[in-house]
């Protein structure tokens, strides 16, 4: 009796400048035993939304931003915004756009895409903006509890003045509801201690 894997591929489509994943598992199945129906039963379950979306799906809805930026040897700077965050894909991922005036003075818009991967129960999104033309991506370690508690991702980037490679660390703080936090550690002009930038999130 001999065991088949199947192995659905990742599907890489490009919408509004940010890059959607469609995820799909790895399914060990005994044709002679297993029904294809129930085959693919088990790959929908297997990426059926979950406690970690729901946690992310709460944050949906209309929303200020209040952000400071801190460089080594000056004054923090200030930023206002305006968010709308939206589940989509049956609520596997919700997809965040901002707006708002940058700290050069101009326009800043964003577009932010953040999932919960089941497979590796690992936390992932891409970020963009109209500022820059690299998509920021970032990941969180495999094996993570979708509960309580912060969210930690990490991600590189290459400084497009010297062309050195950046490590960034995001934390995702949700305090309720109502309220949630963003906060950027690391780069060049940041620490592993400090927030470089911290983005207060209040709904409308």
């Amino acid at each position: 009796m001999q065991r088949r894997i199947a192995i659905t591929s990742v599907i890489f489509g490009l919408a509004s400048g940010v890059t959607v994943l469609a995820l799909a598992a790895a399914v060990h199945q005994d044709r002679d035993s297993q029904p294809p129906e129930e085959e693919g039963g088990a790959v929908m379950q297997a990426d059926a939304p979950g406690a970690a979306h729901a946690r992310l799906a709460q944050l949906a809805g209309e929303w200020s931003v209040a952000s400071t930026f801190v460089m080594s040897g000056m004054e923090p700077m200030k930023q206002t915004a305006d968010a709308t965050i939206e589940a989509i894909h049956g609520g596997r991922f919700i997809l965040e756009r901002s707006r708002g005036e940058s700290l050069e003075g101009g326009e800043e818009t964003g577009l932010n895409l953040t999932g919960y991967n089941n497979a590796t129960r690992a936390w992932e999104a891409d970020w963009t903006h109209n500022l820059h033309t690299a998509i920021l991506r970032l990941t969180s370690e495999p094996n993570q509890e979708p509960g309580a508690g912060t969210i930690r991702m990490t991600g590189s980037f290459l400084d497009p003045m010297s062309g050195a490679e950046e490590t960034l660390t995001v934390t995702l703080e949700i305090a309720d509801k109502d309220h949630f936090t963003y906060k950027l550690f690391g780069g060049e002009m940041g620490s592993e201690d400090a927030p470089v930038l911290t983005m207060h999130y209040t709904r409308k």
